[in-house]
């Protein structure tokens, strides 16, 4: 399985990355208030409410659904980087459809063991490089040189992300469009950013779905987030899971006294 340190080093699109790590708060909170704010709203009178334009699925999507689906790992990320790119333009709200989003968990929860995994050798070196000890240039490159199983497993990661940023964007647009506020449950991927905080196989998966949640924290739900984070944790065997929770919910809590002193 691929390292979390590895995880962070690949290069994936900056857009996909919410912070500095792919799967962990810490010491990205002030990064997570900017990100955060970027979704208030500033003006506190209801916008017009404008009538929705109901318009056909575009090629670009149905395109993107299917290399999401069936590409290879390198088509994959260029996808995911294509939706992050431009899902605040004008045209971002093409990517509110349902096949993204359900080409994005299937990725998600696909199996890479079929995927060639890094050889022994490349694993040496990491943990040399880990341990502190020297490597030439020529090992480091060979030492990270991903497998297609770890660029998989990467994808699958920022895909989770990339699903919380396009709910994020949806909560915004509503807001727009409708005047209204969603509610937690309102949002259609939150119940499938749950299931995999419990369920995927894989713990760096399951670690970066409770992240991603943290991503979507809205105050206008609090209620509802917690109840949903505290059951992950409850029902976790994982104590990594545990405890990036943890770092949700505390973050919740910091957030909360720094919006009754504002």
């Amino acid at each position: 399985m691929i390292q979390v340190q590895d995880a962070v080093m690949f290069d994936v699109p900056v857009e996909a990355k919410p912070c500095k790590s792919n799967i962990t708060y810490q010491n990205n909170i002030q990064d997570m208030n900017r990100y955060l704010l970027t979704y208030e709203v500033k003006s506190k009178k209801i916008p017009e409410i404008v009538k929705p334009q109901t318009e056909n699925i575009s090629p670009l999507v149905t395109y993107l659904i299917n290399k999401i689906k069936t590409g290879t790992p390198e088509e994959q990320k260029k996808c995911i980087s294509i939706i992050s790119r431009n899902l605040e333009s004008k045209n971002g709200v093409q990517y509110f459809d349902t096949g993204i989003t359900a080409a994005l968990f299937e990725l998600a929860d696909s199996d890479i063991s079929k995927y060639k995994d890094a050889t022994l050798t490349q694993k040496r070196l990491r943990k040399k490089a880990k341990d502190g000890k020297k490597l030439s240039e020529k090992q480091m490159q060979k030492a990270y040189s991903f497998s297609e199983r770890e660029k998989v497993e990467c994808n699958q990661i920022t895909s989770i992300y990339l699903i919380a940023n396009i709910q994020n964007r949806l909560y915004k647009e509503l807001y727009i469009r409708t005047g209204l506020k969603a509610g937690f449950y309102d949002l259609p991927a939150v119940s499938g950013l749950i299931n995999e905080a419990k369920n995927n196989k894989n713990e760096l998966i399951r670690i970066a779905a409770v992240s991603a949640l943290g991503y979507m924290y809205k105050a206008d739900y609090k209620s509802d987030f917690i109840t949903a984070l505290e059951d992950i944790g409850q029902t976790s065997s994982s104590p990594k899971v545990k405890e990036e929770v943890a770092k949700v919910l505390k973050y919740v809590e910091l957030n909360t006294k720094e919006m009754k002193k504002n």
